[in-house]
């Protein structure tokens, strides 16, 4: 009805577009697919419900397909009957010569691709009804509409048996493109809406629209420009959009402010265009490229000149010249290298430039000093070629340094170098720029006051403010242009040496697995899938330094879809390459793809899995503990126990991905006896074995044990698998080992100190805090690589090898390894991430030194009330939250398919897949609701007052600190905040409301609060501070309460008194805590809130204070209990006995009531409602006529037409409708319309005034075409033509030059050639003059002297015969020099002429005549093979009797005694006749 598609609309409930007011007209909506207007529709009569706005219906149209068309029937919105809207009917489509065009054309109008469009008939998608519209349809494949096509409309012969239907492609095409531009990135815009693409006004249209754009595009946002009044030439058809006021935070044109779609006031004169600028035009404009390199960021240097295209002559080639051929490219100019003697081949055809001469400022070759061109003196042999730097950004530089990582800063803009002024330059400033240059963004040091020199030309930027977190220096807040600097104040910049890593896996669920990512030219973008195979994902491995043995290439965006620009495409790796961007590919940046096709990678993370390395724990709670067993000869065996220690047990779990730290081993099979072979004996491993088939032990299968002897092993699922601590007394301290390249080794203690030490930890599983660093081989010397040196982390690094560092190269030795003292705090395992409080959130575990989630699969109720209990929440009514309820986390997915117990108190021992096994994403993360014991509290911020004065003592202060964690600890509500502070001569914030908002942080602090030996009792002061710095900034909606202890009579008892009533004044309830005698019931009184008994607790002492613990959370609770509306009352009667009346309903604030510092109820106390019974008959009534509208036409004769409107009132619940006619029609004549003259076609063009070398021709027309009349303008323009003709040069037939050198022989010996060459340059051929008469090249003999001859053996003889019959013995086959034999010096054959190998090793029979008797298979005894397959068993294993021995005539195959018969049946006769 709104002129959209009925395709794939959606429905909206429940208001969710907000709530309207007035009448609701409709209620109990049932339409059909065949209805066309929601007034016919079946539903209540109008204004009949029992409906509140809160139930306001709304829709999402689509508003790409076009509207009358869609598809019926299919299982989702690509396939279906076609079925199409005339007269107002929906019908179908015969299939009569229907086929895949026809169904592109459909495709098309609903969004999708023309392409791989199917067509299907004979009512593939169920048969429809109603009439059938179209038969004979027969389209080109390249109509936008299908009634466009030739077709038969509503005449046909066909039944519903005979209903086309359509499959169209899952690509749909993009609703935005830019036309008439110069290139892609260029054009007029046009939208795609209704199966229709159109164009954008102008109006309002600026470059925050055109920023839009460029992004949907997947272009560069950046710098995008916006312009108007059909800068790239008038469309045609729709104008879809005007007004448009997208800001800096829209992403879809869509979506940003504008007018109703097809709402406009314009022509197309005012259509809008987009230039969306990629850094520099491109080579197609610049009329430059790059040929023959790996890469498109490298290669021989061609230009095209005067239609042809050449190369470059590289006398005087150097690289500032390949650092203005880069930047035309596209790429950085910094870093651009020089090549020279054609080191990319050489080219053919002209060379068109030689003597470049480039200067730091040029930024075209064209412009750059040089030759006339195709004036040289060079052959292609010195073609000049080049190398750019491909990752930089290209609009940055840095000028004047000793290397590539420093000097000053300039950037490119308005296509012109410029610097940037030093004014508030700094650091942070420095690291986007460094990050834009491809390196590290951390130790970018900022330098000023010209450190690399004065530059030259404009000063582009001033004031610039980083976060440092940017990826673009022009994302800064900054003054661009204008300044108050001069060059002196130039900015410089001095980066790190440590680049970042060029490609990234992200969206996985570790590090080794995820959507690839490149970083080129300062930015990071995704690969296609075209092509992508496991060779590329090896490299990428690789690349990472990660195992690329089985590395396993995913497409289809496994991991997600990426954003930003898609860097490669069609990449074809091969088993060689060893770096992604030199492997072939398209040019970068050139693709047909879009994000859906992002391709991924799986690495195999560095200790292949239990399945790599055929070992594996079985019968333990979870897969870090469990017997051992190893997979060997096709089968799964145990290990025995002899000898088995901590140290083998260490290697098993590094084979297995956990930490070799605190492995433990199990003897005396300890999880349960195994079952089959024993494979293993008396280990021995040692601290730097990495595989336990390499330790020593006794030979695989050779032991005297039993399975009662079954070793186990308990790993340490917790710590970081790759760092370990070495040497210690105790698991908390040791020398620092790494693991790298497969390789334990140590870290230097150069720079090493507490920041690096606190990283490690929190990679074992302890507490960062309070890590010590040692040196000097605190911990004894290691032995094997120092892997580390010069080690600088900030502490917040979650892994060693994030920090900066120098890797494998150090200047020490073992002396220096460093080492490690942790605390004895471990980190808590397990936490809430995402909720409004501590006790709720997403649920993350701690494994292997990392976060990871938890996935929803199985995840109940018992799963929760385990984290709770671990959490130290209470577990009663724990609730369990699946998909993603708190967010989607990020990293490892750690666990799946929980299923614990009632009986259960460890999240890690309930049953579970092994670690890191799961087929979930983070859509599917797990969650937990822990409820508070306090959960009816109102909102409150709670400040505990603690008392440290000289006379409360150490012990005391501890045991008081104990109670407050109890108290906070049970208080722990989504309502409360904390904040803690004490006193004794003056007061001390430990911390406030806002510095923490989850429960484990609260406690860390309240535990670490250390005694300060106290003073005096300054109560007063404490009271003061509250007031002053803690509640200066209040909740409006909560309740301030202090709670304040006390072991004695303040210093001054007056002010402190005044201090509390200045408290209660400003709204603070306030609990006194009296310890022991010495405070009085009258200074508490006089802190404490009224009514006293209510506000004061006194106990004997501090141990004490644990028998209020209850009754000090319930009355700070209830301090702040807020009321609660109670139930609504029933509706009143309607005010009305006919038509609409009113009815009303109330409620009260009693449940509960707000009690002391809670807030009265929010919201409304009564509400009314409309209410209907049987309206009352309303007869319409015509309303005014309309103004007359304008005359249909300008000129000639017309008409005027004004409208009235049956709405005066409108007719309702039956009443009668309007009589007479809605529209009136008036006839208005305005005269001849002028008719301005046009020029007819141009005549034919004169003979040209000469043949070549240049000349002129005309042409002429006329104005009558028509001739003005009327009034009518007479031609503008030109009435006459001339032209430049025969402009080519006259013929320049060519001539030979001098012979060049002889060539290098080719072969070295045996007769070669050699060959010279002369070039038809002297001069060449020019402008269809005769090319050179002759030969061009020449050749002769040479080196015909004889090769050596290597000697080559001849195949093996066939092998001899073995020296025995059983029990093994040898046999040996021969082989001689002589294929060919050694000649003219050739080497003699390598390798043994011998070859002996084992045979005849069956052992050999244990009967005395094997001829005669039979040897039972359990090789116990022999019997008479008379009595074998006889019927009767002889041999204790029945082996004499079983099929494989008899054959099909029931006895053995054996030979008979001397003098008798064999017969076919295996018989033995004494004559032949069988």
């Amino acid at each position: 009805m709104l002129g959209y598609s009925s395709m794939n609309a959606k429905s909206k409930q429940e208001a969710f577009f907000g709530q309207g007011n007035g009448s609701i007209w409709m209620d109990q909506l049932e339409c059909t697919d065949y209805d066309t207007n929601i007034l016919t529709c079946s539903r209540n009569d109008m204004g009949i419900h029992d409906c509140v706005h809160g139930e306001d219906a709304g829709v999402v149209c689509n508003m790409f397909a076009a509207p009358n068309i869609r598809l019926v029937g299919g299982n989702d919105s690509l396939e279906g009957r076609l079925e199409i809207l005339h007269n107002n009917e929906w019908g179908t489509v015969c299939d009569d010569s229907w086929d895949s065009k026809d169904a592109s054309v459909v495709c098309f109008m609903l969004g999708y691709s023309r392409e791989n469009a199917i067509s299907t008939g004979t009512a593939r998608f169920g048969q429809g009804e109603g009439p059938i519209w179209m038969d004979d349809i027969s389209c080109q494949g390249t109509e936008k509409d299908i009634f466009d096509c030739n077709k038969t409309l509503v005449n046909h012969n066909c039944g519903h048996s005979e209903d086309a239907g359509v499959i169209c492609s899952p690509a749909p095409i993009n609703k935005v493109r830019l036309e008439g531009g110069n290139s892609s990135a260029q054009g007029r815009v046009e939208v795609f809406i209704k199966g229709e693409w159109g164009t954008v006004c102008d109006n309002s249209f600026d470059d925050k629209d055109a920023a839009v754009i460029c992004s949907m595009l997947g272009l560069p946002s950046r710098n995008a420009t916006a312009k108007g009044q059909a800068f790239f030439g008038q469309g045609n058809g729709s104008i879809w959009m005007d007004n448009l006021r997208c800001t800096d935070y829209d992403t879809d044109l869509f979506s940003c402010p504008q007018n109703a779609l097809g709402s406009h006031n314009c022509l197309h004169n005012e259509d809008a265009g987009v230039l969306c600028h990629s850094y520099h035009l491109t080579a197609q404009i610049n009329n430059i490229r790059l040929v023959g390199g790996n890469s498109s960021a490298e290669g021989r240097v061609e230009v095209f000149y005067n239609g042809e295209w050449g190369t470059v002559c590289d006398d005087n080639f150097d690289d500032k010249d390949a650092a203005v051929v880069c930047s035309m490219l596209g790429y950085s100019s910094m870093n651009a290298k020089s090549k020279q003697q054609a080191f990319f081949g050489q080219g053919t055809g002209r060379i068109w430039i030689d003597e470049l001469k480039c200067t730091d400022y040029d930024t075209n070759i064209f412009n750059c000093s040089q030759n006339i061109v195709g004036s040289h003196n060079c052959g292609h042999y010195e073609d000049a070629g080049v190398e750019c730097n491909m990752f930089a950004a290209p609009n940055i530089r840095l000028v004047g340094g000793t290397d590539s990582q420093e000097g000053r800063l300039e950037i490119l803009y308005n296509n012109e170098w410029g610097t940037v002024c030093n004014d508030s330059w700094d650091s942070k400033d420095a690291s986007v720029v460094c990050f834009m240059l491809g390196y590290s963004r951390k130790n970018a040091i900022s330098t000023g006051t010209v450190r690399f020199g004065q530059g030259q030309g404009p000063i582009w930027m001033d004031d610039v403010s980083c976060q440092g977190t940017e990826n673009d220096i022009f994302d800064c807040n900054k003054t661009l242009v204008n300044h108050n600097c001069d060059h002196s104040d130039d900015a410089g910049v001095i980066c790190s040496k440590t680049s970042i890593n060029k490609v990234r896996l992200v969206g996985g669920n570790s590090s080794a697995q995820g959507r690839v990512e490149v970083f080129i030219k300062g930015e990071w973008g995704t690969v296609c899938d075209d092509s992508f195979d496991d060779k590329d994902a090896a490299v990428v491995c690789s690349m990472l330094g990660l195992p690329s043995m089985n590395a396993t290439a995913k497409g289809q965006a496994f991991f997600g879809e990426g954003n930003g620009r898609i860097w490669m495409d069609n990449l074809r790796c091969t088993d060689y390459n060893t770096d992604l961007f030199s492997c072939p590919q398209n040019a970068l940046g050139s693709h047909d793809c879009f994000h859906r096709e992002d391709a991924g990678v799986l690495c195999h993370s560095y200790y292949f899995m239990a399945q790599i390395n055929d070992i594996r724990l079985v019968g333990g709670n979870s897969s870090a503990e469990g017997r051992v067993e190893v997979f060997y000869n096709g089968e799964w065996g145990t290990v025995c126990d002899d000898n088995f220690d901590e140290k083998d047990a260490a290697v098993v779990c590094s084979m297995l991905g956990y930490s070799r730290m605190n492995a433990k081993s199990k003897q005396q099979a300890f999880f349960g006896q195994g079952n089959g072979r024993i494979w293993m004996d008396q280990l021995e491993c040692t601290d730097y074995d990495t595989n336990i088939f390499n330790c020593p032990q006794n030979i695989l299968g050779t032991h005297n044990c039993r399975h009662h002897e079954d070793a186990g092993v308990v790993c340490n699922m917790f710590a970081a698998p790759n760092v370990r601590l070495v040497g210690g007394t105790d698991s908390l301290e040791g020398r620092l080992e790494i693991f790298h390249n497969n390789e334990w080794g140590t870290v230097c203690d150069d720079s090493w100190d507490s920041k690096d030490a606190s990283v490690v930890c929190f990679m074992l599983g302890y507490s960062r805090e309070n890590a010590i660093s040692k040196g000097m081989a605190r911990f004894g010397q290691g032995q094997g690589p120092i892997w580390m040196d010069d080690v600088s982390c900030q502490g917040t690094e979650n892994d060693i090898f994030d920090c900066n560092k120098i890797l494998v190269n150090h200047d020490c030795d073992h002396s220096e390894d460093a080492g490690i003292i942790c605390s004895k705090t471990p980190i808590n395992k397990v936490r809430l991430v995402g909720g409004n409080s501590s006790a709720q959130g997403r649920l993350e575990v701690f494994i292997k030194g990392e976060w990871g989630t938890v996935c929803d699969d199985s995840f109940d109720d018992k799963d929760a009330v385990v984290v709770c209990s671990m959490l130290g929440l209470p577990s009663m009514n724990a609730t369990a939250k699946g998909q993603a309820f708190f967010g989607q986390g990020n990293g490892r997915i750690w666990m799946d398919n929980l299923r614990c117990t009632d009986n259960d108190t460890d999240l890690f021992t309930c049953p579970q897949n092994a670690l890191g096994s799961h087929n979930c994403r983070h859509n599917e993360d797990a969650g937990v609701l822990c409820y508070s014991y306090f959960t009816d509290c109102g909102n409150a911020d709670i400040l505990i007052i603690m008392d440290e004065s000289g006379s409360v003592g150490s012990d005391h202060f501890n045991t008081m600190k104990t109670f407050v964690g109890d108290v906070v600890r049970g208080l722990n509500s989504v309502f409360f905040r904390f904040s803690v502070i004490t006193y004794s001569t003056s007061a001390r914030k430990i911390f406030g409301f806002l510095d923490f908002n989850n429960i484990n942080a609260i406690m860390t602090s309240i535990e670490h609060i250390q005694y300060a030996a106290g003073g005096s009792t300054k109560t007063d002061r404490a009271l003061e501070y509250a007031r002053v710095s803690i509640f200066n900034n209040n909740r409006a909606d909560a309740a301030d309460i202090v709670i304040l202890f006390t072991d004695g009579k303040s210093d001054n008892s007056e002010k402190t008194k005044e201090e509390a009533a200045l408290l209660r004044n400003e709204g603070v309830r306030i609990f006194s805590i009296g310890v022991g005698s010495g405070p009085k019931i009258e200074e508490l009184q006089s802190i404490a809130s009224s009514p006293s008994d209510e506000h004061i607790f006194q106990v004997s002492s501090f141990s004490a204070l644990s028998h209020i613990l209850n009754a000090v959370q319930t009355r700070t609770c209830q301090a702040s209990v807020d009321g609660g509306f109670s139930e609504w009352t029933m509706w009143t009667q309607c005010s009305r006995t006919c038509g609409h009346g009113l009815k009303s309903r109330r409620r009260t604030c009693t449940n509960p009531v707000p009690t002391r510092n809670g807030r009265n109820c929010t919201g409304t106390y009564s509400e009314n409602t409309e209410c209907s019974i049987a309206g009352c008959p309303v007869d319409g009534n015509w309303g005014h006529w309309s103004s007359w509208l304008d005359c249909s036409v300008t000129c000639g004769t017309g008409n005027q037409i004004r409208r009235r409107f049956c709405s005066n009132p409108r007719p309702e619940n039956g009443g009668r409708h309007c009589q007479g006619s809605s529209t009136d029609t008036l006839t208005c004549n305005l005269g001849s319309c002028p008719i301005h003259g046009g020029f007819s076609e141009w005549n034919m063009w004169s003979v040209c005034s000469v043949s070549c070398g240049g000349g002129f021709k005309t042409r002429e027309r006329a104005c009558n075409n028509p001739s003005p009349r009327h009034g009518g303008s007479n031609c503008s323009d030109y009435f006459t033509d001339s032209d430049i003709c025969n402009t080519s040069p006259c013929p320049v037939n060519g001539g030979f030059g001098n012979w060049g050198s002889w060539s290098v022989c080719s072969k070295s010996c045996g007769g070669g050639a050699r060959m010279r060459s002369r070039t038809c340059t002297n001069p060449s051929p020019h402008f269809g003059g005769k090319e050179c008469s002759g030969e061009s090249g020449q050749s002769e003999n040479c080196n015909n002297i004889s090769c050596p001859v290597d000697g080559g053996y001849s195949e093996w003889s066939l092998w001899a015969e073995c020296t025995v019959t059983c029990g093994g013995g040898t046999s040996m086959r021969r082989r001689t020099c002589t294929n060919p034999s050694p000649q003219h010096g050739g080497k003699q054959c390598e390798g043994e002429a011998n070859e002996t190998v084992e045979c005849n090793t069956n052992s050999c029979s244990i009967c005395n005549n094997p001829a005669m008797e039979f040897e039972c298979h359990n090789k116990v005894h022999c019997i008479d093979k008379d009595y074998v397959c006889d019927g009767l068993p002889d041999c204790a294993d029945n082996s004499d009797e079983i099929p494989a021995v008899c054959n099909s005539g029931g006895q053995p195959d054996r030979t008979c005694p001397e003098g008798l018969y064999r017969c076919p049946d295996g018989s033995c006769k004494t004559g032949p006749e069988c």
